[in-house]
């Protein structure tokens, strides 16, 4: 079934709906909103500026490259497989 038919309407001022819909997913970066990079580096600053706050050792190179290279493998896999695998 064409899930964009899944609602439609059956008599006037009715309409019938599927209720096997469970969620709509949205692309979000890159795709409805752009980040340059300076915001992605200001974002990466206070996500390791927070896990120090609370008591962790983060050394930021290290993180930023460890993060850099897990998505760059995420992303390899989608393209395989055409599932968004890095968000979860």
């Amino acid at each position: 079934m064409d899930p964009l038919r899944s609602i439609r309407p059956t008599e006037v001022g009715e309409i019938q709906v599927n209720n096997t819909i469970k969620a709509v997913g949205f692309d979000l970066f890159n795709t409805l909103i752009t980040v340059d990079s300076s915001a992605r580096h200001e974002s990466m600053r206070r996500l390791t500026e927070s896990l120090k706050a609370v008591g962790l050792e983060v050394d930021r190179d290290a993180f930023s490259r460890a993060h850099r290279e897990a998505v760059i493998r995420y992303l390899e896999a989608t393209r395989v497989d055409g599932r968004e695998t890095h968000n979860g």
